[in-house]
């Protein structure tokens, strides 16, 4: 069997195994939402199966007693369900100790949840979805007649929700009548009053006021009523395992109750049709809910956008709607909120467990709609007090129910008791339970997150505070063993002694306000203002940019501000010219309009030609400056192995491709336009004050220029996110190009894997990103534009119309005085043009600072990029290292950093050692960029002529150890001996083809000219071809000098047979071998592996075939746990390895 066969059918083998186990497990894991899937369908299917036999309603009850006992379970679980859930719920919310959180929580779950059964109720009363006629047809028909008024349902609303005697409640509610059999009119006419009776059902709404007011009695007594509040956990907890135990028994029983009700109904298609429209109000309330009321309460509350937040919580939301409960979700919304929002851990851990146990506004809207559309489907109507009762009882009966699987079923029977709606009824929306659960209980998570958000907005400079205190009194509350189980700081919850020690840590960077992770990527960023740190980044830019004094860059600087400066003189003279030609036509004097026309018609080429000369000035200093700052960049990126470090090795620079071509691009046509807008606004600043000043005196371009510095410096701090903004569009520009470059990289594999459709999700998302934050971009413009085009340009044309004015109302201005009305009108037309040139100028001047604000992105990312490669470089690597249990935890540390330093491992650590033939590791641990420690230390030698087999798994350190002797990583330890460089050759499974000629692919890395140099000719070429069984490519291909797309044109086979024949040319003492005749048949790499031995190169191969195997002297077994084995291979044995 060969080992790619063997390898397809281990690997089917082993995927229909975790198949299997998968499946199992999943199937495990929702056996209960099975099972009760299947009984609906099962109970519909046997019901219309049953149904052509018309059973009698003894034989319906027979089929049904199944479903009727786990009715009986469900109303028996009702009054412990309602005492041990409700008063541990709110026996938990201390005052004491929680304080605003608790307050601001409590308010929260108990608002939403009540505006959810408001939204429900109108949804339901709109819509109708029991019975269509009832609404269509009520003024036809009309309402049946109450038995008694509103007031009295409001009244005996008020009387069950205070009881006389709670025991009595949990079997008997009160009821207002009137006496059957007798006139309800008096003598006098008067309406006779109703008489309040008990009649049997339990008073659920006096049990749920007295439940919560035992619980928060209890909350107020705090460390007295321990013993109570434990005793009530522990209920609650023994409640809920016999809830279990129920709900593996409703699939009988939900089995039953729809068999024996499609067995009862009698137009079933109208049932379905009632089921629909039920569905369909329902799922609206929630959609309502989820979309509109929570986040407008979450935009209310904090001023944030709340489809960001629930962005966030994406993951919890999709794992309520698989698990349909609260309680299993908790692991996931905590981690959501806290990673994924930075929403502090102590809020989380308070407030959601209180939400997971008082907070059920879906299913509270589930409960209100169900508890009506029952009443409809009975074809009773609702009073008004009958509909406050609902309202109220499905937001109080919600409170304490939310951990409780399927808690919908269960506290259904509460709001169909309160009203005196039939129980049993709830058969009639079972089938769709299962589904509308779900969706019931997502909306649960996501209300509680949305309260955990709400409660962390108004509480986080309170816990930034207890942080503060607790620092301070840190070393007291650690000296005091009596201290550490109450907090000293009022309103917040006790910390225990080992949460004080693991929180000691952390103290700092609470203190700083740091915030979340998310938050502190961020502030690890390269900031990008407007400031000294800014200017010193460009100085450092510009020294590149303008080696020197004497260069072309400098020349062609100086050409831009001459031509700036003509063109200056320019403007001026066609100011002036225009004037005068405009005051001829004014006075009529045709010769002075000729002469002044022809004059500025005779300007015109020299003009047009200083526009042209300063557009090719700043397009040429622009590539130049390209030219060198790229030169200089790739210098430093193409040196030595700087190009693969900063990808593999260094993790600080994301997309250098991006920062190579595009940011540098940007760079320099920022620094030219730069200096084009700051050059000439200041010879025109310069020359238009010295031209005005004469005129009508210094004070008006004075008020002019204070002005606009204002401004400027006041525009300039309006504008300074600008350059994070920069920075950030940059980066998701460089992400949104990675992921198409991928895209067009491994489009093959995309094809055959047909992963259209996820490369679409992927591909789009990273483009939502960047269109959302060049949304935020456009908008900020918009409104700083706004400001700039008041501020600068409008306003300040009002000043300038002000200062120039001052000049002509001085009647003590000889000069002007003398003037006749045609000349002052002359005087005005130049001093204002003037000053308009100027204001304008000015205005450039001051919005620079939006330039230079621009400009300060680029130069700080090129900034970044030009300290990393300094940094890669000296050999200096800055990684993110993420822990994981391969690095065994050292007392306690799980940092890899601080367990590398124990281990006396570190980067750059070990000694490099130059030897021909001879490769030697002393005690050399294996260790990837990451830190993971795959070989702690490494001992072997190998002498020229003794070839070596490396086996071992996947992830074992075949290729780190490969890496580490191309130099590629560095040595964290021990002592390497090897050859140079080039005399070490690497052989890939997947070569390398270059751009060039087909001779290009043969002598890569080398050039034609340092072949000829080597002293071999195409023949030798040519010769190492036919070794490999390739000749036949030179006329295929059309000689050595074709060029062609040579990955695209050779096949896999053809390709490793090259880089072997490259291995030939370059003859190298050692060479690594990767698994690199894999397409390559057996007999033409017997002969290649001959060839190598006959030109002493000796071999590092990896290889599990065991044809390889004779011609290696030594295995290097690699085990993936840290060991290996170094031994010579028996060839007169079977081995172990390969296949």
């Amino acid at each position: 069997m060969t080992v790619n066969g063997a390898g397809e059918e281990m690997a089917q083998l082993t995927s229909g195994r975790n198949f299997q186990g998968n499946f199992m497990g999943w199937l495990k894991k929702n056996l209960l939402l099975v099972l009760t899937i299947s009984a609906v369908i099962l109970g519909a299917i046997a019901g219309f199966a049953l149904r052509p036999l018309k059973l009698s309603g003894h034989g319906i009850s027979y089929v049904s007693f199944p479903g009727e006992m786990l009715m009986h379970m469900l109303k028996m679980m009702i009054l412990p369900l309602i005492v041990s859930s409700l008063i541990s719920g709110l026996a938990q919310l201390d005052a004491k100790q929680s304080g605003k959180m608790g307050s601001i929580a409590v308010t929260y779950y108990i608002s939403t949840t009540a505006i959810a059964v408001i939204t429900g109720i109108i949804l339901v009363l709109t819509i109708h979805p029991g019975d269509p006629l009832i609404r269509r047809d009520i003024k036809d028909s009309g309402i049946k007649k109450q038995e008694v008024s509103t007031v009295e349902t409001l009244l005996d609303l008020m009387r069950n929700m205070f009881p006389e005697n709670i025991v009595q409640a949990t079997f008997q509610q009160v009821q207002s009548k009137y006496p059957e059999g007798v006139n309800l009119t008096n003598d006098k006419g008067e309406k006779m009053m109703p008489q309040s009776e008990y009649i049997n059902g339990m008073n659920v709404l006096g049990i749920i006021v007295f439940c919560t007011a035992i619980g928060i009695s209890l909350s107020q007594l705090g460390d007295e009523a321990a013993t109570m509040i434990n005793f009530f956990v522990i209920l609650d907890k023994v409640i809920m395992k016999i809830v279990m135990l129920v709900m593996w028994y409703s699939p009988l029983g939900i089995f039953c109750l729809i068999m024996g009700k499609i067995l009862q109904i009698g137009d079933v298609v109208d049932m379905a049709r009632m089921l629909a429209m039920y569905i369909v109000t329902v799922m609206s309330g929630l959609a309502i809910h989820a979309l509109i009321t929570l986040p407008l309460i979450y935009y209310i509350a904090t001023k944030k956008n709340p489809y960001k937040f629930m962005k966030g919580m994406v993951q919890a939301w999709i794992t309520a709607l698989g698990t349909a409960s609260s309680s299993a979700t908790l692991p996931m919304t905590f981690s959501c909120l806290e990673e994924n929002l930075g929403v502090d851990r102590r809020v989380t851990r308070f407030v959601l467990p209180v939400g997971a146990t008082i907070n059920m506004d879906g299913t509270a809207l589930y409960e209100a709609v169900a508890a009506i559309f029952i009443a409809q489907m009975n074809g009773r109507d609702l009073s008004f007090g009958q509909v406050i009762t609902v309202s109220i009882t499905a937001t109080l009966a919600a409170i304490g129910a939310a951990s409780v699987p399927s808690a919908g079923l269960v506290t259904m029977l509460l709001v169909l008791t309160a009203v005196g709606l039939p129980v049993n009824d709830v058969s009639l929306i079972v089938a769709v339970d299962w589904m509308l659960d779900r969706f019931r209980t997502s909306i649960n998570v996501l209300g509680d997150a949305i309260g955990a958000g709400i409660v962390y907005h108004y509480v986080k400079d309170d816990l930034a505070e207890h942080d503060r205190q607790a620092l301070i009194h840190r070393e007291q509350i650690l000296a005091h063993p009596e201290q550490r189980k109450k907090s000293s700081i009022p309103g917040y919850i006790a910390v225990p002694q080992e949460e004080i020690i693991q929180h000691k840590s952390k103290s700092n960077a609470r203190l700083s306000h740091e915030g979340p992770k998310k938050s502190d990527s961020k502030s690890s960023a390269p900031k990008a203002h407007v400031d000294m740190v800014f200017f010193r980044k460009l100085i450092r830019i510009l020294r590149i940019l303008v080696p020197r004094f004497f260069s072309m860059e400098t020349f062609y600087l100086i050409l831009i501000a001459f031509s700036l400066l003509a063109r200056t003189y320019a403007d001026v003279y066609v100011i002036t010219t225009s004037t005068r030609i405009e005051s001829s036509i004014i006075d009529r004097d045709m010769y002075g309009f000729a002469i002044h026309l022809f004059k500025y018609v005779l300007n015109m080429p020299a003009i047009s030609f200083v526009n042209s000369l300063l557009k090719f000035g700043l397009n040429e200093v622009r590539l130049r400056f390209r030219e060198r700052l790229s030169t200089h960049l790739y210098a430093k990126y193409l040196k030595g192995f700087n190009f693969y470090k900063m990808t593999n090795l260094d993790n600080r620079i994301q997309n250098p491709d991006q920062l190579l071509t595009q940011d540098v691009d940007k760079l320099c046509e920022g620094i030219v336009e730069l200096y084009s807008n700051l050059s000439k606004p200041l010879l025109d600043v310069l020359l238009y004050l010295h031209r005005i000043g004469t005129s009508i005196g210094f004070g008006a371009p004075i008020i002019l220029f204070v002005y606009l510095m204002l401004t400027g410096f006041f525009l300039t701090f309006l504008r300074r996110p600008i350059g994070r903004l920069t920075v950030q569009e940059q980066a998701l520009e460089g992400e949104f190009r990675f992921v198409n470059s991928r895209l067009i990289t491994n489009s093959e594999e995309i094809a055959f894997y047909q992963g259209n459709d996820r490369e679409r999700v992927t591909v789009m998302t990273s483009f939502g990103r960047l269109v959302e934050h060049l949304r935020k971009v456009i908008l900020f413009r918009f409104s700083i534009g706004v400001v700039d085009n008041i501020v600068a340009k409008y306003f300040a044309t009002v000043i300038g119309w002000f200062a120039v004015s001052r000049g002509f109302f001085d009647r003590t201005n000889e000069r002007l005085n003398r003037m006749e009305r045609n000349e002052l009108m002359q005087e005005y037309y130049n001093s204002g043009r003037m000053m308009y040139k100027m204001a304008e100028a000015l205005g450039r001047l001051a919005l620079a600072g939006r330039d230079m604000t621009r400009l300060s992105g680029f130069t700080t990312r090129v900034d970044s990029l030009m300290n990393v490669l300094d940094d890669i470089d000296k050999g200096s690597y800055k990684r993110t290292m993420v822990t994981d249990t391969k690095l065994h935890v050292i007392n306690g540390e799980a940092s890899k950093e601080k367990a590398l330093e124990r281990m006396d491992i570190k980067p750059g650590a070990g000694q490099l050692i130059i030897e021909d033939n001879i490769i030697r590791f002393e005690n050399v641990p294996l260790v990837t960029p990451n830190g993971d420690v795959l070989v702690k230390s490494l001992n072997l030698e190998v002498a020229s002529g003794t070839n070596v087999l490396v086996c071992g798994p996947n992830g074992c350190g075949k290729s780190s150890l490969f890496r580490v002797l191309g130099e590629l990583w560095p040595l964290f330890g021990g002592k390497l001996t090897k050859p140079a460089k080039g005399k070490l050759f690497y052989v890939p499974q997947r070569p390398y083809m270059t751009i060039g000629t087909l001779r290009d692919q043969v002598i890569y890395p080398d050039r034609k000219i340092d072949m000829i140099r080597k002293g071999i000719t195409d023949q030798d070429l040519e010769d190492y071809l036919e070794n490999v069984q390739l000749s036949y490519i030179l006329s295929r291909e059309g000689g050595w000098d074709a060029v062609q797309d040579w990955m695209d044109v050779l096949s896999g086979g053809e390709k490793q047979r090259v880089a072997m024949a490259r291995l030939f040319y370059h003859r190298p003492q050692f060479a690594i071998l990767d698994e690199c005749t894999s397409a390559v048949s057996v007999d033409v790499e017997g002969a290649m592996y001959r060839l190598c031995r006959d030109m002493s190169i000796t071999l590092f191969t990896v290889s599990h075939r065991k044809s390889l195997w004779v011609h290696h002297e030594y295995s290097l077994y690699m085990d993936g746990r840290g060991s290996y084995k170094f031994e010579k291979i028996d060839h007169s044995s079977e081995n172990k390895f390969g296949s």
